[in-house]
């Protein structure tokens, strides 16, 4: 015991003289403070189990509410079913009638067809027709009125998809009330035929329906008289 005390004076001696030709002059109290922190925590611990704990709200949870609130009506005795509404029941399949046959449409809709490619061909057959009587009783063009010896209407397929149209009627249109009749009716009927067509599958026509008097070229006023027919 008394060689203990001994090293630990020789030791805390050299320490001492160790701080001090370090410039130390005092040490800090080391027990003070660790009593000062003790009592400190001390304090903290007693507020801490002396403060009354947090109250959180109550918060509902439905489906925990369902459970037990089905737990204390079973608990009375009466058996209860916590399984759900029942399932609802699968709507009835609606009724498939009988297929139906179908009534053949086609031939009644090509009937129609062409019920109705006849009447828009009259139609403008009759409405040629009247054009072509207020052609033969037009006056528009006084000279051309008083020397022609009749109108040239067009001829040919009021349909067709071509057409051949001419400057003015001449002598021999003059004579036979017809478009392209003469020598420059027999030059378009070879080029109708070698569109390996014919004459009665396309429509001729002339700007002027009279002669001009010596076969003149039209005027831009007699040109205009005819364009409402044109």
């Amino acid at each position: 015991m008394s060689d203990s005390r001994h090293r630990l004076d020789v030791v805390l001696r050299q320490r001492l003289e160790s701080l001090a030709e370090a410039g130390v002059t005092h040490l800090p109290r080391v027990a003070a403070i660790a009593t000062s922190t003790s009592a400190a925590a001390s304090q903290e611990s007693a507020q801490a189990t002396a403060r009354p704990a947090p109250t959180r709200p109550a918060t509902s949870n439905p489906a925990a509410d369902d459970v037990t609130s089905v737990a204390a009506r079973s608990a009375g005795g009466a058996p209860v079913d916590i399984a759900g509404p029942p399932p609802m029941e699968a709507a009835p399949a609606a009724r498939l009638d009988r297929p139906s046959v179908a009534t053949p449409v086609q031939a009644t809709t090509a009937e129609g067809t062409n019920d109705m490619a006849r009447m828009n061909r009259a139609n403008k057959l009759a409405a040629l027709d009247v054009i072509r009587q207020e052609v033969a009783q037009c006056t528009r063009c006084r000279e051309l009125a008083s020397t022609r010896t009749q109108t040239v209407f067009g001829v040919g397929n009021p349909h067709a998809r071509l057409c051949f149209l001419g400057e003015a009627p001449g002598a021999d249109e003059d004579s036979q009330g017809e478009p392209f009749v003469g020598r420059a009716g027999q030059l378009l009927n070879r080029i109708i035929e070698a569109c390996t067509l014919k004459r009665e599958d396309v429509y001729i026509l002339n700007v002027l329906k009279c002669r001009p008097p010596g076969n003149r070229n039209p005027t831009p006023e007699e040109a205009a008289n005819c364009w409402d027919y044109l």
